[in-house]
């Protein structure tokens, strides 16, 4: 979990530099106070209309670090619900 919560925080630092508090909020708030990471609160920012999917960065480059640090949260949160199965 110390991995994800890292990933995390790299996805909320590069959206607030990049003046989107939205979803800066939104992955904030899937970290708890306790350190827990709440994992479903993640996963259903990338479904449906208007999700994180859908969003990009106008700078390419830290579009391009979006896209990195999106795929690694997703293959981790995978990689865990196996161990967990």
């Amino acid at each position: 979990m110390k991995k994800l919560s890292e990933l995390l925080l790299q996805l909320i630092e590069l959206l607030k530099k990049n003046q989107n508090q939205n979803w800066a909020n939104y992955f904030s708030a899937c970290i708890m106070v306790d350190g827990k990471i709440n994992i479903e609160n993640i996963l259903q920012a990338y479904g449906g209309m208007c999700s994180f999917n859908d969003f990009s960065l106008s700078a390419y480059q830290e579009e391009v670090k979006r896209q990195e640090l999106s795929n690694k949260i997703l293959k981790l949160i995978d990689e865990l619900k196996y161990k967990n199965d």
